[in-house]
């Protein structure tokens, strides 16, 4: 059994929390990889679209070892549910012994997500700390006025020289993922 590290998140954009995260998991003895797996839509949330966020993930983790990106949730459409994305992954891979990682600020509300307790069983939890330091939404709006001396405080080098390139990616408003980018976004190994 391979012990995989599944490391969620709308990564909107990636920052040196979660650098910080993979670091440690890297670190920890009792995982073999990491998977990152980038979320498609999420409930209540308008998020950038699904190509800009994997190639800002591509560029921020593709220097660590033992780490791929997961783009399982973009293959499944609509709103993205961690249940539905563990059950497709253990079904898809049954040498893992997965493990969640969820961020601290999100244990209050977990039993109240949709599967929760099936999400334990199937992968228990990594829970990590949350740095204060590092928010995407605040990330947002720093790209929204242009504060790059911000962003290079907290985020790697080659995402921010896409966000150079892609100057109109944080505009007035967040471009929302469609369906439509299913087809055409990024290749898929599925």
């Amino acid at each position: 059994m391979t012990n995989v590290a599944i490391f969620g998140g709308s990564f909107d954009p990636p920052h040196l929390g979660h650098v910080k995260n993979v670091i440690d998991l890297l670190n920890n003895p009792e995982i073999d990889s990491i998977e990152i797996l980038i979320c498609f839509q999420q409930t209540g949330k308008n998020l950038s679209l699904f190509r800009h966020r994997a190639e800002m993930c591509y560029r921020t983790f593709s220097c660590f070892p033992r780490l791929s990106l997961n783009y399982l949730e973009q293959a499944l459409g609509g709103e993205s549910s961690s249940i539905r994305s563990l059950e497709a992954l253990a079904k898809k891979n049954p040498t893992w012994k997965m493990r969640f990682v969820i961020g601290a600020d999100l244990v209050p509300t977990f039993d109240s997500w949709e599967g929760s307790e099936k999400i334990k069983e199937l992968a228990p939890l990594i829970v990590m700390p949350r740095e204060n330091s590092f928010s995407s939404s605040r990330l947002r709006d720093a790209l929204r006025s242009q504060d790059w001396e911000r962003l290079e405080k907290s985020m790697m080098p080659r995402p921010i020289a896409y966000l150079h390139d892609n100057p109109k990616l944080y505009g007035d408003s967040i471009p929302l993922t469609k369906e439509s980018e299913i087809k055409n976004d990024l290749a898929l190994d599925l």
